[in-house]
């Protein structure tokens, strides 16, 4: 079971329960794996983590080469607006993996927010300003 809450880095939030990331506008896209990664990644912010260790996580007992990370990760950095050689998410430490970089919070989680609730509006959501103590 994930955790009833969301991440909130910069202008995003990522909603581990309800499988998404939001920005300002609404929804952003990411694949499934992709979002996955982002989720590892921003739960564990500041620490490098290691390609094997990633693999490990999110591709378990099956062997798949780093190239896939490589691809959610630019995935990721286009959603974000991330650039690698100055990143202000997602940091690569060459030949060893990659470290999240951006402060990161803890808030309550987007996936309650329905047509009737006010932060709902034509379609829109609007990222609540509400943080959880940790």
């Amino acid at each position: 079971m994930k955790p009833p809450f969301a991440l909130a880095f910069d202008r995003f939030v990522l909603d581990p329960v309800a499988g998404r990331l939001y920005g300002r506008s609404g929804a952003v896209p990411l694949t499934p794996k992709a979002s996955a990664l982002l989720e590892y990644l921003a739960s564990n912010a500041g620490r490098l983590l290691t390609k094997h260790e990633l693999l490990e996580a999110l591709w378990p007992r099956t062997y798949v080469t780093d190239g896939v990370l490589k691809v959610c990760i630019r995935e990721i950095r286009r959603a974000l607006d991330d650039d690698a050689r100055m990143p202000r998410f997602i940091e690569t430490a060459h030949r060893r993996g990659y470290r999240f970089v951006a402060p990161v919070e803890l808030v309550a989680p987007m996936d309650h927010l329905r047509p009737a609730s006010p932060l709902w509006t034509h379609g829109t959501t609007y990222l609540p300003d509400v943080r959880v103590a940790h």
